[in-house]
């Protein structure tokens, strides 16, 4: 892993716009930290292709220079940044804001490691996909220069595409020659690894070649490369090589400029923690799975904040997990982060001793290793998996990809998360309507658990959820369950004067129950919703009675004001009061209120069972007391009323077994 990684953090540093060595300082310090604090057994912590690509499009500052004629370095002339020069050099700004960067985002993860899951809520699957989707396309894009020979511009997929075109005559010969051989051989080596062959998918792998597959092998084409160049002068010829990288540990030393940057970088710096820390986690959750040990994401994101903090004091840029990097650990049956100590120590052996046999190295090489590790960032199959599953999070992907590669990188990211958030917040503020019968009416407020067997068309099991005796009553029973606060207040009231202005559309009802005792007021915007909701009701010639008397109503209750708005209201404390109450005068059987906790099926049997029997009193006292009888297909209220118990004792045994006789 230490030979792969010292390839790749040139590569990627090259791809942040930074000088080759600080991908080598990268992949130092920060390790020898983590492999103290860390817990995956298989990270392989460092410079990683998406991350060095947002540091490239973050930093407010020109990466190059143009010296001028007394070889000073004139003033950054950030965003319009064009040093094409021969003698252009990396601008020491640019730097300190990389590391500043990697300071940053070190402290996020340690004061906030345990909120980090929470935000992760929020960032689904499928914006992930499409901004590393896009994201892999642009890096590699950017990295042609360095195959074709010529400057091809890079922040956007389409200035890519047409100076690709545009400028395909200048195409060196050598150059392009190296690196597509190089492209097609270490991609041929990376299916191989993961036992397949290209072109050749159904051919099987033995393990023999798959552990060949595994080698080295960038490092391996790094030397191959580097030696041809050198034996036949290649440079002379024209290929481009890296020149001399300095050699020597990295110096301690706090940002200068660190306050100064805070609030030109913290934009950067969030999105940079947000990614990296998702893949990360997607790293480790991965081998803990395969491997069966736990996952612990607040120690992973102080471990890897504390060896940031590092990396902002040695002059690196930000590190997270690599998928590659970890894979080879694993496949060399790594079992503890000691394995980043050993990768530390190859690159401070190579940062001590090997620098100067670089001089030589060709970037048509460190191209082809970054281009064939940013295709694998691109993800095809998971985009048609969503187009066969859910067109939803197909569009979101779509919209994060399109955004992400043509417009701006941030912006990808930004607008798919605001979308996200936008579809949470819709969600929380709409209730769940199952409509039972023609006068049994189910709500779950956002955040209800819901009822198992319900569904919010109403059609699954309703025939046997309500009771017989409940049929040709003019009664409407509205049994509502969850918090009623603010955000769901308003949605809820129009819901149900939508559905009661439907009920009696379709015939007379007397009476309205609202059985609430699954309910509970939150605050006084949701009380003025229900007041508003009574007072249209009782505008219909509708008696309201409320069953189950909520805490938060109680509450109210105490005020005058309110207790005035709802004097026409008869209300008791619980359904099962309600119901013994008014029956204990029509007949002598007992109802039984103790509740049997056997799971959300029978849990809502028996509060539906009240619900129904409270209803079915409301519309004999209703008629008992307006003596009009005429619309009544009911006999004698006392026989009628031991009936209904009977009927609902009967239900009650078949269906949960709550009222033993």
């Amino acid at each position: 892993v230490g030979c792969m990684l010292i390839p790749q953090g040139m590569g990627y540093a090259d791809v942040a716009g930074l000088p080759y060595v600080v991908g080598l300082y990268s992949g130092f310090a920060p390790l020898l930290i983590y492999c103290c604090t860390g817990t995956s057994r298989q990270m392989g912590l460092g410079p990683v292709a998406i991350v060095s690509l947002l540091v490239a499009e973050g930093v407010p500052a020109c990466n190059k220079l143009c010296p001028l004629p007394d070889g000073s370095l004139p003033a950054d002339t950030w965003p319009s940044c064009n040093a094409e020069c021969a003698g252009a050099v990396y601008n020491p700004a640019y730097w300190q804001y990389a590391t500043c960067i990697a300071m940053m985002s070190g402290i996020i993860q340690v004061v906030f490691g345990p909120l980090l899951g929470f935000v992760m809520n929020f960032v689904p699957h499928p914006v992930i996909s499409g901004f590393t989707s896009a994201g892999g396309l642009i890096i590699a894009m950017s990295q042609l220069k360095d195959i074709m020979g010529y400057q091809i511009r890079k922040g956007t997929l389409q200035l890519g595409i047409y100076d690709f075109f545009a400028h395909i005559e200048h195409t060196h010969g050598t150059t392009c020659v190296m690196g597509v051989i190089a492209i097609v051989f270490l991609y041929f080596m990376r299916k191989l690894g993961q036992g397949k062959v290209l072109f050749f998918p159904k051919v099987k792998v033995t393990r023999k070649w798959r552990i060949f597959g595994k080698l080295p092998w960038p490092f391996i084409a790094v030397i191959l490369y580097t030696g041809i160049t050198y034996g036949l002068r290649l440079n002379e010829r024209g290929v481009k090589i890296t020149g001399k990288v300095p050699g020597g540990l990295p110096k301690f030393s706090f940002p200068s400029n660190f306050f100064e940057a805070v609030p030109k970088l913290i934009s950067i710096t969030i999105q940079i923690v947000i990614i990296g820390y998702l893949e990360s986690i997607a790293v480790e959750t991965k081998f803990a799975t395969i491997l069966k040990y736990p996952v612990r994401p607040t120690q992973e994101a102080i471990a890897q904040g504390a060896a940031n903090i590092m990396g902002g004091l040695t002059f690196c840029y930000p590190v997270v997990g690599s998928f590659s990097r970890s894979a080879t650990n694993a496949s060399y049956g790594s079992q503890s982060p000691m394995c980043n100590l050993i990768t530390g120590l190859v690159i401070m052996f190579t940062l001590l001793f090997l620098t100067n046999l670089f001089q030589f190295m060709p970037l048509n090489i460190l191209a082809a290793i970054v281009i064939v590790a940013a295709v694998s960032l691109v993800d095809p199959s998971e985009a048609l998996f969503l187009w066969k599953s859910s067109k939803k999070e197909f569009a979101l992907l779509l919209i994060t990809f399109v955004l992400t590669a043509f417009a701006a990188l941030e912006l990808g990211i930004y607008v798919s998360i605001a979308l996200c958030g936008a579809e949470v917040l819709f969600k929380s503020t709409r209730p769940k309507v199952a409509v039972l019968s023609d006068n049994f009416i189910l709500v779950y407020l956002p955040g209800a658990a819901g009822i198992p067997g319900i569904d919010a068309r109403g059609d699954t099991m309703a025939g046997e959820m309500i009771p017989p005796n409940l049929k040709g009553r003019d009664i409407l029973v509205v049994r509502v369950e969850g918090d009623l606060n603010f955000s769901a207040a308003s949605s809820l009231k129009n819901v149900l004067s939508s559905q009661f202005k439907a009920a009696i559309g379709r015939r007379v009802f007397t009476a309205l129950v609202f059985d609430l005792e699954q309910m509970d007021i939150v605050d006084t915007t949701a009380l003025d919703a229900l007041i508003v909701l009574v007072e249209e009701i009782e505008s219909h010639n509708v008696t309201v009675f409320i069953a189950g008397v909520p805490p938060g109503l109680h509450r109210f209750l105490k005020i005058d004001s309110v207790k005035d708005k709802l004097s026409n209201v008869s209300m008791n404390p619980t359904m099962e009061d309600f119901a013994v109450h008014e029956l204990e005068r029509l007949t002598q059987d007992v109802i039984d209120g103790e509740h049997v906790a056997a799971g959300h099926k029978k849990r809502y049997q028996k509060d539906l069972a009240h619900a129904v029997e409270a209803a079915i009193v409301e519309d004999e006292v209703y008629r008992r007391r307006s003596k009009d009888y005429a619309h009544s297909d009911c006999d004698h209220v006392d026989i009628e009323g031991r009936e209904s118990l009977r009927e609902l004792t009967e239900h009650g045994r078949s269906h949960s077994d709550v009222f033993p006789s």
